[in-house]
């Protein structure tokens, strides 16, 4: 007898021991810590527990496509569906999300693939995306995804914007900028050219496969105090770690010039307009400048070959801009010979201003 209860005692020992170990298992199969070696596979994600995924994807080059799954695994007691189009929401209208089901029963899982392109992209970047899952019970769980990065542009400028300063345009100074390559490329057959007459790119130096240098010009007119304009750079580019063939690529520099301006005085030639009642010939002339703010009474007097002249200068204290107004009296009967309008202007001289008399009537 006693034998008898002593094996049915071990026969209840080790029937226990199996049902703890088995119920230990069950709990370890549905824990949401990834193990060790799990580490870098697809996020696994609980929708009681996790309502945001992200992946970093490092640094690429600007034009390749990105593309990451995320999968969402349904850990509730009932069936999520994505009940209309509007309830998956990307964030950029140059990604796409893209579900590989539209319903998950409980314990089933979906992945959703981002892909987005880089084409013009530079520096860190970060595609959003959510998804807005629907329970039976009408209960909402949302899900938003985030894939974060830098891009490196196919072909960059050091300086990022070039600028002559007034110095530089005094001086009648170059600069130099350097062109480079990001370091998943190589670069052959550089062209580089300014977009307008004011900068003009006089040289082009090949330093290496990735680099090169390019001397810049300004010839900006001599009545403009700011100019601007782009240096554009084209050059084939070749991605060193893939199989693609050569693609040409174009950059922009922007470019900026600023002088300070003396005394600049427009229009010239000067369009006098003359009155068919009174025969005088009355025009305006603006006046720019450092010296128009240095000079509040910069024109000491104003001549039309022998006419009688008369003028008012009106401007602002310390402003470097006037206006000139001229009125030349009995323009249209005196015929002058010489048509120059001499202003005697302080620290300058003689100032000889072009003159055009159209018809009466109307220039």
């Amino acid at each position: 007898m006693f034998r008898l209860i002593a094996g049915v005692l071990v026969l209840r020992a080790v029937v226990l021991c199996v049902v703890l170990c088995a119920r230990q298992k069950s709990f370890v199969g549905q824990g949401s810590t990834p193990s060790q070696g799990d580490q870098g596979a697809i996020p696994q994600v609980i929708a009681e527990k996790s309502d945001h995924v992200e992946f970093d994807i490092g640094t690429v080059s600007a034009g390749a496509l990105i593309k990451h799954s995320f999968e969402f695994s349904n850990r509730t007691s009932g069936r999520l569906s994505i009940a209309k189009n509007e309830d998956i929401q990307v964030g950029c209208g140059c990604a796409s999300l893209v579900p590989s089901a539209r319903t998950v029963e409980p314990g089933e899982a979906a992945t959703f693939t981002l892909s987005a392109k880089t084409d013009g992209k530079k520096g860190e970047i970060a595609y959003r995306s959510s998804v807005t899952w629907t329970a039976e019970d009408r209960t909402i769980h949302p899900f938003t995804m985030l894939v974060k990065g830098t891009v490196l542009p196919l072909i960059d400028f050091q300086p990022d914007v070039l600028s002559f300063q007034p110095a530089d345009i005094a001086a009648g100074r170059t600069l130099e900028v350097l062109l480079v390559g990001n370091r998943f490329s190589k670069v052959e057959k550089w062209n580089v050219a300014g977009d307008n007459g004011a900068f003009h790119v006089s040289r082009i130096e090949v330093i290496d496969e990735r680099t090169a240098r390019a001397t810049v010009e300004c010839n900006m007119p001599a009545d403009l105090e700011v100019v601007s304009g782009e240096i554009r750079a084209s050059a084939n580019v070749f991605n060193v770690n893939g199989a693609s063939d050569w693609r040409p690529v174009t950059a922009v520099l922007p470019v900026q010039a600023h002088r300070a301006l003396d005394l600049v005085i427009t229009p010239t030639p000067l369009t006098v307009v003359t009155d068919p009642v009174t025969q005088d010939g009355r025009a305006s002339l603006l006046l720019r400048g450092s010296l128009v703010a240095r000079c509040p009474h910069l024109i000491k007097s104003a001549s039309f070959d022998g006419c009688k002249v008369e003028w008012k200068l009106s401007s602002s204290a310390g402003s470097q801009t006037a206006v000139l107004t001229i009125n030349i009296q009995k323009l249209a009967v005196g015929r002058p010979k010489n048509r120059e309008l001499v202003l005697e202007v302080r620290e300058r001289g003689d100032i000889r201003i072009p003159i055009v008399v159209p018809p009466q009537g109307g220039p």
